[in-house]
C-alpha cells in the first residue's frame, strides 16, 4: 500500500487539465469567439436557466412561481431538475458578461471532481491507493460519458457522487452505519433526482452483488434485514428532500408513463458490434441515435479482460462482478429496461443516459486488477487480448466497407490499436525489466492521459459536425439587440406579453425576465402545450415556439409587443438603427373581462379540427356572440399549379409525389387581398408516415426575403398556421410547396381562411 495522500488531488488536477486541453484544441472554447461550448441543451436549456435562476436570486424574486417561462408556471419542478447543484452558486460571484466562462470552470470542476470521488472511494473500498488508481480515476471523469454529457451539466453530480455513494453502501453493509449513506444519498436526489433515480437502480444491484458476495446466497433473514435498512434509508434520503422532490413529483406526474418502447429495432437496442464500438475510442456517432457512451480507456479495455483471464482474483468475486455487468448490459440491450431506467420516457435524444454506471464498474475492475497484474505481469495473456481485440476492430472496418455497420469511426479504431499495442509493448518491456517501476508509473499514466486527450478532441469534433457548436460573437450580437430592445419598451410592457421572431436562445423570456409564451424544458405542462398546437402554433411537447400565432391569439394572450431583428411590416413599428418593435393594437391585458360562456367552453382535440375553428369557438365563448364566427371565414386560391407535382385523392386526401424524381417539385396557390382590413393565412396538416422527419420548404411571395417565423422548412408532423400576406401593400400572394425529398406527401387538409380585424375590433373594444 502507497502512503502517500496526494492522489485525489493528483487525479483531480490531471483531469481538469487534459479536460482544459480539450475544449482547446478541439476549438470549442474560442478567445476569438467563433466556437464556444454552447452546444445542444446546454445552449437550448441550462444556460439561459442559470442566467435567469442568477437573476432572480439577485433581485429576489418568486421561487414559487414566474410569468416568465411558458405564459407563468410553477418552477419548483424546473429548479428541482436543471439548477439544484452547488457548483451553481459559484456564478452568483460571476459578472453576467462572464457566465458562459463561469459555466466552463464548472464542468471543468466538476471533471476534475469525479476523479478525486473516484480515488478517494477506491482508497476507502480496496485500502489501497497509487497510480493505479489515479489511472483509472481518470479513465472513469474522462471517458466519453464526462466528455459527451458536459451539456448536461446537472447530470454529472450524480456520477461525482456515485463512487461516493458506493463505498458508503459497502460500509453500512459491513457495519451497519448508515448516516453517511444516507445523507450522500439526500445530496444526490436534491442536485438531480432524475440520475439519481438511475443510481439508485444501480446500487440496488450493487447491494445483492455485494451480499452474494460476502454469504453465497441471498435467500437469507439477514439480506431481509440488510435490505429494509437500505430501503429505510432511500425513503429517509427521500425525505430529506421532500420540500423540493414532492411539488415535482406533483407537477411531472401526468408525464409518466408517456414513453414507448422503441419501435423498428427488433427485441434488442444493439449488436454486439455496437456494444464493442462503444467501448472503444471515438465512439461517438449521435446524440439522437448514438450507442451507449461505454469507453473508458484503451488501458481499461485490457485490464477488464486480464481480470476475469487471472487466476488468482476469486472466482466467486468474478462471478459477481460478471453478474453485475452483464445485468446492466442486458438491461440497456432491452428495449424495455431500458425504458424503465428512464422513467418510464423514452429518450428523443442522449440515449443510455444510465451508461455511467457500466463506466464506473469497468474502471472498478481496472483499479482492481492492476495491482495483481503487474506483481507478475502474464505477457502472453497480454498478447492474446491484443490480438482479439486487433481483430474486432478490423472486423468493424470489414463490415463498415460492406456497409452493414453504417456509424464505424475509422479514425476511433485505428487509434485504439495503435494505443493498445502501445499498453501492450510498456508491459511487455515492464516484464523483462527493461522499464523501473517508477518510470512505468509515468509512461503508462503519460499514455494515457494522451489517449483520453485525443479521445475528447475527436469526440468535440464529432460533435460539432453532428450538432455545431455555437458562434460566441453571434450570440452577443442577438443578446445586445434583445437587450436594446426591452429597454425602448414603454413602461405598460408589465401588463402584456412580448414574443419576438428570433432566437436568442431557447428560454429568452426566463433569461432576460420579460413574459413570454415560448420555452423549451423536460419540465412542461402537457396541456398547456396541446392548447397552442390546437390553435396552430409549431409545438412539440417539450418544446413551445412563437411560430403560427395569428393576431387573434395573440390578443387572447396578451401580446401586445413583437420583436423582430428585420423590417416587418405587418403592425406599426417603432425602431432604431438595429432592431425593430412592432404593436399589436388589438391585444388584451391579462386579465380582461369576457363573458360568463366562457365556463362552457371545451377544447376539443380531435383530428380533423382546425386551429381557426378552435379560435372561432373561443371567440364566441368569450364574446358571447354568435356574430364572432363571421371574424374567420374560409378562403379559395383563385389558382393551383403543379410543376413536376402529381396529384391524387386517395381516401379523400390528396396524394402528391413528384413525376420525375431527379427533378425538384413544386406546388404553388396563387391569391388576391380582398380588403385592406384583413388577414390570411393557411393551415397545413400533412399526414406522416413512419419517418417523422421528412420536410418540405414552404415559401410566400409576401414574406420572401423577411425574418418571419412563418416562412421556413416546415417538419410534417408539426404543422402550423402561416400567414400568407405579410405585406399590406400587396395584392396578390403566392404559397409554394418545395419538395426537398424523394418521397410522397399527404395532405390531409389545405385550409386558407381569411380573418377580419374590423370585426374582431368591434366586437372586444366595449
Amino acid at each position: 500500500m502507497e502512503k502517500s495522500t496526494n492522489y485525489e488531488f493528483l487525479a483531480g488536477g490531471l483531469a481538469f487539465g487534459v479536460i482544459l486541453l480539450c475544449y482547446l484544441l478541439s476549438g470549442i472554447v474560442s478567445l476569438a469567439g467563433d466556437k464556444c461550448i454552447l452546444v445542444s441543451d446546454l445552449y437550448g436549456q441550462y444556460y439561459e436557466f442559470l442566467i435567469g435562476m442568477r437573476r432572480i436570486i439577485l433581485e429576489q424574486r418568486s421561487l414559487v412561481f414566474s410569468w416568465n417561462l411558458d405564459m407563468g408556471i410553477g418552477i419548483i419542478g424546473w429548479i428541482a431538475y436543471y439548477v439544484t447543484s452547488p457548483f451553481n452558486l459559484l456564478l452568483l460571484i460571476v459578472p453576467e458578461r462572464f457566465i458562459l466562462a463561469g459555466i466552463v470552470v464548472i464542468i471543468q470542476l466538476k471533471t476534475a471532481c469525479c476523479a478525486v470521488t473516484f480515488t478517494y472511494g477506491c482508497r476507502k473500498i480496496f485500502q489501497d491507493v497509487g497510480i493505479h488508481t489515479v489511472l483509472m480515476a481518470l479513465g472513469y471523469s474522462l471517458g466519453s460519458y464526462m466528455v459527451t454529457y458536459f451539456l448536461h451539466i446537472m447530470w454529472l453530480d450524480v456520477v461525482i457522487l456515485l463512487p461516493l455513494l458506493v463505498y458508503y453502501l459497502k460500509r453500512m453493509m459491513d457495519t451497519g452505519r448508515w448516516g453517511a449513506f444516507t445523507f450522500c444519498l439526500a445530496v444526490s436526489f436534491f442536485t438531480n433526482y432524475y440520475i439519481s433515480y438511475m443510481a439508485g437502480a444501480f446500487l440496488f444491484t450493487c447491494f445483492v452483488a455485494y451480499y452474494k458476495y460476502q454469504k453465497g446466497t441471498i435467500v437469507s433473514l439477514g439480506f431481509v434485514k440488510k435490505l429494509g435498512r437500505l430501503v429505510g434509508c432511500a425513503c429517509l434520503a427521500f425525505g430529506m428532500c421532500a420540500f423540493l422532490l414532492i411539488p415535482t413529483v406533483l407537477q411531472m406526474s401526468e408525464r409518466l408513463g408517456e414513453g414507448k418502447v422503441r419501435t423498428g429495432k427488433g427485441i434488442v437496442n444493439f449488436t454486439l458490434g455496437e456494444l464493442f464500438q462503444s467501448l472503444i475510442m471515438g465512439n461517438y456517432t449521435s446524440l439522437k441515435y448514438g450507442k451507449p457512451l461505454l469507453y473508458t480507456s484503451c488501458l481499461a479495455l485490457l485490464l477488464m479482460g486480464i481480470y476475469f483471464l487471472t487466476k488468482s482474483i476469486p472466482k466467486r468475486e468474478k462471478y459477481c462482478v460478471g453478474i453485475l455487468l452483464g445485468l446492466w448490459i442486458l438491461i440497456m440491450e432491452c428495449p424495455l429496461t431500458d425504458l424503465l431506467m428512464h422513467m418510464g420516457n423514452n429518450p428523443t435524444w442522449f440515449p443510455y443516459r444510465y451508461s455511467f454506471t457500466i463506466a464506473y464498474i469497468i474502471c472498478m475492475i481496472g483499479v482492481r486488477i492492476f495491482p495483481v497484474f503487474m506483481n507478475r505481469i502474464e505477457i502472453k495473456k497480454i498478447l492474446v487480448l491484443s490480438v482479439c481485440l486487433t481483430i474486432s476492430c478490423v472486423t468493424l472496418l470489414v463490415l463498415k466497407l460492406f456497409g452493414i455497420m453504417e456509424y464505424v469511426k475509422v479514425t476511433g479504431i485505428v487509434l485504439t490499436v495503435l494505443f493498445i499495442f502501445a499498453y501492450s509493448v510498456l508491459f511487455f518491456l515492464r516484464s523483462k525489466k527493461k522499464i523501473k517501476q517508477n518510470d512505468m508509473r509515468i509512461l503508462i499514466c503519460l499514455c494515457l492521459c494522451f489517449e483520453l486527450l485525443v479521445n475528447g478532441v475527436l469526440t468535440y469534433r464529432y460533435m460539432d459536425d453532428d450538432i455545431g457548436f455555437e458562434n460566441l460573437n453571434e450570440i452577443k450580437e442577438r443578446q445586445n439587440m434583445l437587450q436594446t430592445q426591452l429597454e425602448e419598451l414603454p413602461e405598460d410592457n408589465r401588463s402584456y406579453r412580448i414574443e419576438k421572431n428570433y432566437r436568442v436562445g431557447y428560454n429568452d423570456g426566463f433569461a432576460f425576465g420579460y413574459n413570454s409564451l415560448s420555452s423549451f424544458t423536460s419540465v412542461y405542462n402537457i396541456e398547456l402545450h396541446r392548447f397552442f398546437e390546437n390553435a396552430g402554433i409549431y409545438n412539440q411537447l417539450w418544446n413551445s415556439n412563437y411560430e403560427g400565432s395569428t393576431t387573434f391569439f395573440d390578443s387572447v394572450l396578451g401580446v401586445k409587443y413583437v420583436l423582430h431583428n428585420a423590417q416587418y411590416s405587418l403592425f406599426n413599428l417603432t425602431t432604431n438603427d438595429e432592431a425593430y418593435i412592432a404593436v399589436n393594437e388589438f391585444s388584451l391585458p391579462l386579465g380582461f373581462m369576457v363573458s360568463e360562456d366562457i365556463t362552457n367552453f371545451q377544447l376539443e382535440d380531435k383530428e380533423d379540427y382546425s386551429p381557426f375553428v378552435m379560435q372561432q369557438d373561443l371567440l364566441e365563448a368569450m364574446t358571447g356572440e354568435c356574430e364572432s364566427r363571421k371574424c374567420f371565414q374560409e378562403y379559395k386560391a383563385e389558382k393551383v399549379v403543379y410543376d413536376n407535382i402529381v396529384r391524387t385523392i386517395v381516401n379523400g386526401k390528396s396524394v402528391l409525389k413528384r413525376i420525375d424524381p431527379e427533378k425538384e417539385g413544386k406546388v404553388s396557390y396563387y391569391f388576391e387581398k380582398q380588403g385592406e382590413k384583413k388577414e390570411y393565412y393557411l393551415y397545413p396538416k400533412f399526414v406522416y408516415g413512419k419517418d417523422r422527419g421528412r420536410f418540405v420548404e414552404i415559401e410566400t411571395k409576401g414574406n420572401k426575403g423577411i425574418d418571419s417565423p412563418f416562412v421556413e422548412r416546415t417538419n410534417l408532423s408539426v404543422p402550423y398556421n402561416i400567414r400568407i400576406f405579410a405585406d399590406p401593400n400587396s395584392t396578390t400572394d403566392v404559397v409554394s410547396y418545395n419538395f426537398l425529398e424523394n418521397e410522397e406527401v399527404i395532405l390531409d387538409q389545405e385550409i386558407f381562411y381569411s380573418f377580419d380585424k374590423e370585426k374582431i375590433n368591434a366586437l372586444t373594444v366595449r
